[in-house]
């Protein structure tokens, strides 16, 4: 199980800096497209040979979000609230 440390060190910063973006309507794409393109990338080190539970976990801790419409202003501020709280739950999964 070799997982590449750089790599998750990098993934760490990514969301360490998403995770301090409000969370507000016109925040609600870029919050979900930040998440997204760093649930892929966590996805992408969890490829490895050997890291089934891993990527299992992932997949369980992780799901994917909807997109919401960038002209949708009754987008639900609890879906905002949901993808910061899973970038945080992402940074805090690996930071460790």
């Amino acid at each position: 199980m070799a997982l590449d440390l750089g790599r998750l060190l990098r993934v760490q910063a990514m969301v360490t800096e998403a995770a301090q973006t409000e969370a507000t309507s016109k925040a609600g794409v870029a919050l979900v497209r930040a998440y997204m393109s760093l649930r892929a990338e966590v996805m992408l080190i969890a490829q490895g040979e050997g890291l089934d539970e891993l990527r299992e976990e992932c997949n369980r801790l992780f799901p994917i979000l909807d997109y919401p419409s960038p002209f949708n202003v009754s987008f639900p501020q609890e879906t905002l609230t949901v993808s910061k709280l899973l970038l945080v739950r992402l940074f805090s999964t690996y930071a460790r």
